[in-house]
């Protein structure tokens, strides 16, 4: 199999609710010799259990993710499908069950934050990632996150992991991404009960391992 270098594909896992998103895949600036294009390269997605929490304590969890996404080309990826299923439930001011959550195509754009190789997922049109009924709670995520790619070594297989630094928080907020600063980068969770509405800052926590068809190499 041709080696191709890439520089972090991994994978995320993109969720959400008053809380958040967290999707599967990953990589960064394109750097094969000979600058062969990577468009073609496809990835599959899995992760489990998961959790999005908003600065006020508002919680969606699920036990799995899978994910199945493709590389556009040097510069870009797509995260195609994502979906987050299996006891999906929201907890904190509202509490209630909710369905299997499908996440809205991904545009997904390598960088580095303060040398770290990092993902920049974010809608591929408009703001919104998702939009899902619980119960009698409408939610509507919208926004980007940045998750960190973890594995950088050669190979079918990479990781990458979302987090929050506190409720709420996520541990990225900017970075460089084809030569620009990007920054103020975070989710943001809109909860509506009849005539109740809470809209807070969100964060995910989650990892997700993806599988390319293609080997590639991640290099921080």
């Amino acid at each position: 199999m041709k080696r191709i270098k890439l520089l972090g594909l991994a994978s995320v896992a993109l969720i959400v609710m008053a809380v958040s998103a967290s999707s599967a895949f990953g990589f960064s600036e394109f750097n094969a010799a000979g600058k062969a294009n990577p468009a073609g390269i496809t990835t599959k997605g899995a992760g489990g259990k998961a959790f999005f929490e908003s600065v006020g304590g508002n919680k969606v969890e699920c036990e799995k993710s899978a994910s199945t996404g493709k590389f556009v080309s040097h510069t870009e990826a797509v995260v195609e499908k994502l979906e987050y299923s299996g006891n999906c439930k929201l907890s904190g001011t509202i509490s209630a069950k909710c369905p299997t959550i499908s996440i809205k195509e991904l545009k997904v754009t390598p960088g580095t934050n303060a040398g770290k190789p990092v993902d920049w997922f974010q809608p591929k049109v408009g703001t919104t990632m998702a939009e899902f009924t619980c119960e009698s709670t409408k939610v509507k995520v919208i926004g980007s996150v940045i998750c960190l790619n973890k594995k950088p070594t050669l190979g079918l297989k990479g990781e990458v992991e979302c987090k929050q630094t506190a409720k709420g928080k996520q541990e990225f907020k900017e970075g460089e991404f084809l030569g620009k600063t990007e920054t103020g980068k975070f989710l943001e969770a809109e909860a509506t009960l009849g005539f109740f509405k809470l809209k807070e800052e969100d964060a995910q926590n989650t990892t997700e391992v993806i599988t390319s068809s293609a080997e590639v190499e991640q290099t921080p």
